[in-house]
């Protein structure tokens, strides 16, 4: 995690926070879902899904 991440996460997570919603902020993956999404946007979101399934390593996304 970079330096801006930590800083970024520090000002709307405590450090100490456990909780169950806490540890999902931190560990989640959060998907867009709304009655408007079409068939086309289900599929994109399904596409990257899967291609990040196939990845040995995940990608490490900055906050900048």
């Amino acid at each position: 995690m970079t330096t801006k991440s930590k800083i970024w996460l520090s000002l709307i997570l405590p450090e100490s926070d456990n909780s169950v919603s806490g540890q999902l902020f931190l560990n989640g993956l959060c998907l867009p879902s709304h009655p408007s999404l079409t068939d086309a946007d289900l599929e994109r979101v399904a596409g990257v899904v899967k291609g990040l399934a196939r990845l040995e390593t995940l990608p490490q996304f900055s906050a900048s």
